[in-house]
């Protein structure tokens, strides 16, 4: 069973944010999110480009082959590039999260991300 506990701001000074989880009883934190200080907006809940959202979610659709959704391309994907407010996207991810607890079936994640797109 994976449980997402909390996000935060990141300390790694290329990561924007820290996800804390519990997997089968043991915790586990992953840092996500690329911090580029030349573009400021480089993830969709900041920028509310559609264009750029498409674009990333295409170009890292390979992201979803680990089959781990605590890994930090699913978090930047299901969290940063989702919807257009961070907490709503949080909201959506603990969601799927929930539904893939019930199921143990990633396709919770892959049929949602191939609705992304249409």
């Amino acid at each position: 069973m994976i449980e997402l506990i909390k996000i935060v701001k990141s300390r790694l000074p290329t990561k924007k944010w820290t996800a804390f989880f519990k997997i089968d009883g043991k915790n586990r934190v992953v840092n996500f999110g690329y911090k580029n200080f030349n573009d400021l907006k480089n993830d969709y809940t900041l920028n509310k480009d559609d264009k750029r959202r498409r674009l990333y979610l295409l170009r890292h659709r390979k992201d979803l082959n680990t089959n781990k959704p605590y890994m930090a391309g699913y978090l930047s994907m299901f969290i940063l590039w989702n919807l257009k407010s961070r907490q709503e996207s949080i909201e959506k991810y603990k969601q799927l999260l929930t539904e893939y607890n019930k199921s143990n079936d990633i396709n919770v994640f892959k049929d949602y991300y191939n609705e992304l797109l249409l």
